[in-house]
């Protein structure tokens, strides 16, 4: 009888062990596939990063030929208006 109380509370924590097991197996394989997830998606907000950066860089360019091309005409359209 002496052993009643400590045979009584390994029954308790096999009981809730076998109860909260799958639970915390589902909660693992949950927190595998999120941290997968967050993995991926940082990896493509990295190229949408590298591809606005690189559209960027492209419209600074046809911005600048724009503005030249604007200047030239602008020079031309002096030229033929003094001759004129």
């Amino acid at each position: 009888m002496q052993n009643f109380p400590w045979k009584a509370a390994g029954l308790g924590v096999w009981l809730a062990a076998g109860y909260y097991r799958p639970q915390l197996y589902a909660a693992s394989e949950g927190l595998t596939a999120c941290c997968s997830a967050r993995g991926n998606l940082e990896m493509l907000v990295g190229d949408q990063n590298t591809a606005i950066s690189s559209l960027a860089n492209q419209a600074e360019q046809r911005q600048a030929k724009a503005a030249q091309a604007v200047a030239d005409v602008q020079q031309q359209a002096g030229q033929h208006f003094a001759a004129a």
